[in-house]
């Protein structure tokens, strides 16, 4: 029940999110310090990977001539405008 509670949402579990992260908090004071350290070790590795992916994202589209739309973040291409002579 508390690995369902430690990475279901919230709303899934009928606390409020300050009693999951309170629930949260107090289950990891139990966690042996290596795994402790090795969670943080993943997270942060896991910021990182998805900063370098979105890094990558936003080169690719580059080089693609594409544009991120700022209300939807889909890529696209630009709009043809029109040109008169």
């Amino acid at each position: 029940m508390l690995s369902a509670l430690l990475s279901a949402p919230s709303f899934l579990s009928g606390l409020s999110d300050a009693e999951v992260l309170a629930a949260k908090a107090k289950a990891e004071s139990f966690m042996p310090k290596e795994v402790a350290e090795a969670k943080a070790a993943t997270v942060r590795a896991m910021a990182e990977t998805e900063k370098g992916w979105s890094k990558a994202i936003s080169l690719i589209a580059e080089k693609a001539d594409l544009v991120k739309d700022a209300r939807t973040g889909a890529w696209t291409a630009p709009q043809a405008t029109a040109t008169t002579a």
